[in-house]
């Protein structure tokens, strides 16, 4: 990956680029967004998404940041909605 720095980009100030965290929040998207994800079937192709703020990491890391724990993962509180 090509450095990031000097680049106005909300999604690379943060300092936490390949990290779990980052990646865990890029993994939620593809699995709602692109159809080329073999998780999407279950997640984005059944109308599963996230709030569209979510979309910039920042807004996603502060929403996520407090309660994070290495040994947790991301999911849904309802598996048959939103």
């Amino acid at each position: 990956m090509k450095s990031q720095k000097g680049k106005n980009n909300s999604n690379y100030k943060h300092g936490l680029v390949n990290s779990r965290q980052w990646l865990c929040w890029r993994q939620m998207r593809s699995r709602c967004n692109d159809t080329k994800s073999k998780s999407y079937v279950y997640y984005g192709g059944c109308g599963i998404g996230y709030d569209k703020k979510w979309d910039k990491f920042t807004a996603f890391w502060n929403d996520m940041e407090e309660g994070y724990s290495p040994n947790l993962t991301l999911d849904r509180i309802n598996n048959d909605g939103n």
